[in-house]
């Protein structure tokens, strides 16, 4: 054995050794629990009183079968120096396996069967939370709100995630599945679609002889983990995606994650609600989340219209007066 390979061994021991007294350590668990709390806050009960038994849904889309080049393109897709999830392997080995037929066909089975029988492994379930210092000298680090996550997933399991997004975004696209004023996170549409929108409206507004438009911005507050799972599963069968609810909801259960920080990682912790930050579903599933708020706000007050942008809402009112408008505003709050 070698010098250099000795001093690898050492550094790797010296760091397994900090890593078990950080663990064990009573400051190590405090210090996890505080930064859990501020990434992975506890979300308020949903109502859902209006989501009943005898709903009555659309019949679903069909989707055909996950096709190999959709999971070829979903790999070439991917950054290869992105860091990787728990597993360690980079998308940079994917990149290279996928050439391979014996690992287009594993995949390809493996796909079809997660979503046909709605089951995501559990090793796609876990994640690591890397907790970087937000920069400034004014910062108190002894503050959770001080730290910046960032979610590193198996990127296995982000492969399938990207294809099964993709498949969402064509069907909504072909479908017609999102209000029109629901902007963000589409394929084609920049802020430049959405400023020119409301210009346009604007400009309609002064030619239809309406002078006054008021604006009212909206942002929704940890939106990704608030989201309750039995709404989104409502949301997705009401809106003719009920053939992946089943996939999608195992996709949302079960998860865990552990922390980790300059002094160590932690153990793992389940996060059990929302929706995960960093995966490449996620977007779309919040664009279809937040769908009914556009709507709802455009229906309840009459020349009042909303814009969505993944988690920004805004609501645009016409009329003769300000304080026509402002009732407006208020009646779709």
């Amino acid at each position: 054995m070698g010098p250099k390979q000795e001093r690898r061994i050492r550094a790797r021991n010296h760091t397994n050794t900090n890593i078990t007294k950080w663990k064990e350590s009573r400051n190590g668990r405090r210090q996890s629990r505080a930064i859990l709390g501020s990434i992975f806050p506890e979300p308020p009960p949903a109502d859902l009183s209006d989501i009943t038994d005898q709903h009555q849904y659309p019949e679903p889309i069909p989707l055909p079968k996950i096709e190999r080049h959709e999971i070829e393109a979903a790999i070439k897709a991917t950054p290869p120096d992105k860091a990787p999830g728990e597993d360690g392997i980079p998308n940079s080995l994917w990149h290279k396996l996928i050439a391979i037929t014996k690992v287009r066909e594993m995949l390809y089975q493996l796909f079809n069967a997660c979503v046909r029988t709605g089951y995501n492994p559990k090793q796609f379930q876990t994640s690591i939370t890397v907790v970087l210092r937000k920069p400034g000298e004014e910062r108190d680090y002894r503050i959770p709100k001080s730290y910046r996550p960032v979610a590193l997933l198996n990127t296995l399991g982000k492969i399938l995630e990207a294809v099964i997004a993709k498949r969402i975004s064509h069907a909504v696209e072909e479908y017609g599945l999102l209000p029109g004023t629901h902007l963000g996170g589409q394929k084609g549409i920049s802020t430049d679609h959405a400023v020119q929108l409301m210009i346009d409206r604007i400009r309609t507004s002064w030619g239809r002889g309406l002078p006054v438009v008021s604006l009212l911005l909206l942002d929704v507050v940890g939106a990704y983990d608030n989201v309750s799972h039995a709404r989104l599963q409502h949301i997705l069968r009401k809106r003719r995606l009920g053939c992946l609810a089943p996939w999608i909801m195992a996709f949302l259960r079960d998860r865990s994650t552990r922390i980790r920080m300059p002094e160590g990682i932690s153990r793992d912790i389940p996060t059990p609600t929302g929706i995960p930050q960093g995966s490449p579903l996620s977007p779309i599933l919040y664009l279809l989340y937040n769908a009914d708020l556009i709507e709802r706000c455009t229906e309840k007050a009459k020349m009042a219209m909303a814009n969505g942008w993944i988690d920004d809402v805004c609501i645009m009112a016409t009329g003769i007066s300000e304080r026509s408008t402002i009732g407006k505003l208020q009646q779709a709050c």
